[in-house]
């Protein structure tokens, strides 16, 4: 798996996401990538590789509440923002390619 998310990120931004890691850069931006406003996001630069900033543009802002008696902090959609920036045409053709791959992979995702 790891071996997919970097090739798709090397497609995507010319680096790979160990390759960033390695050197606490941002995969998509290629900034510093050390300070996170939380530990859900500094778990999300280890699944990602994005720095916060590139987290916030792309997941939008941090809803906080409580489910149960447990306090949570989660990204507002993510999935929704992607495709709206998909399907708005922000997003370049090298990430098309790679939906189209990830579809190959795994059909009907």
């Amino acid at each position: 798996m790891q071996q997919f998310k970097d090739q798709m990120a090397i497609n995507m931004f010319g680096r790979s996401i160990t390759e960033s890691q390695g050197e606490n850069i941002c995969v998509t931006c290629g900034e510093e990538a050390s300070e996170f406003t939380d530990t859900l996001s500094r778990n999300e630069y280890g699944i990602s590789g994005m720095c916060q900033r590139c987290q916030d543009e792309t997941f939008g802002p941090c809803l906080e509440g409580t489910v149960g008696d447990r306090s949570v902090s989660s990204p507002h959609s993510p999935s929704q923002r992607v495709q709206d920036r998909l399907f708005n045409g922000e997003d370049n053709e090298a990430e098309l390619e790679m939906l189209d791959l990830a579809e190959e992979i795994w059909p009907g995702r």
